[in-house]
């Protein structure tokens, strides 16, 4: 799916979710203290907490996403930095994937691979082997892991799926900022969330006040 139609899938989900919530809420506050007001305040808080929690958690990210050059987490491209100049990621699904290099694809086709050092890294394609020099982005290939292993020592036997290499690649690039952007979302959140219970009783409190000296 794309970034726009996920979204768009998210915000469904939200309001649903919003919704269950919001009922819930209110009808456990209504029986706990038998106060209207603060039944309809708790249906009213999810509509607030849970879009302000996503939105700026998707902005937190789409910010990292361009700072780290990393994916949004959202749609249907997953991509994180190997060094400087190439980049792992995958299309449409998690079986396979590329190592893109100074902007051009270099290796397609890429179902396992491993970082050997900080110059080398080696896989597995569709009906090959290769061995990819980060130094000046050059490629060697190989028809079996045989002779893989014959001309370079590396046997395979350590090789990660594609879709958990760039997993990993993505948290050394983005992890911690990543759950920077949480934190400060929910904490967002709830503080949104505090501030509207504040201002729907201090209006509910002068709204009595004013009601009574008329």
């Amino acid at each position: 799916m794309g970034f726009g139609f996920t979204v768009l899938f998210h915000l469904i989900i939200l309001f649903i979710l919003s919704l269950i919530i919001a009922v819930i809420s209110a009808i456990v506050t209504f029986i706990a203290g038998r106060k209207k007001r603060k039944a309809f305040l708790a249906f009213c808080l999810p509509f607030i907490f849970v879009p302000v929690l996503y939105f700026s958690a998707l902005i937190g990210s789409i910010i990292v996403s361009e700072v780290k050059d990393v994916d949004t987490g959202i749609g249907d491209a997953w991509y994180a930095p190997v060094n400087g100049s190439c980049k792992v990621g995958m299309i449409d699904t998690t079986d396979t994937g590329y190592i893109a290099c100074s902007g051009n694809v270099s290796i397609s086709g890429i179902t396992a691979l491993q970082q050997y050092s900080d110059t080398v890294i080696a896989g597995k394609a569709a009906d090959h082997f290769f061995v990819l020099n980060l130094n000046n982005n050059e490629v060697s290939y190989y028809l079996s892991e045989q002779e893989l292993t014959e001309n370079t020592g590396i046997d395979g036997h350590d090789f990660l799926e594609i879709a958990a290499f760039e997993a990993v690649k993505y948290r050394q690039a983005a992890g911690t900022p990543m759950l920077m952007v949480g934190i400060v979302s929910l904490a967002l959140s709830i503080l949104i969330s505090c501030i509207f219970g504040k201002i729907f009783f201090f209006v509910i409190k002068w709204r009595d006040l004013f009601g009574n000296r008329k």
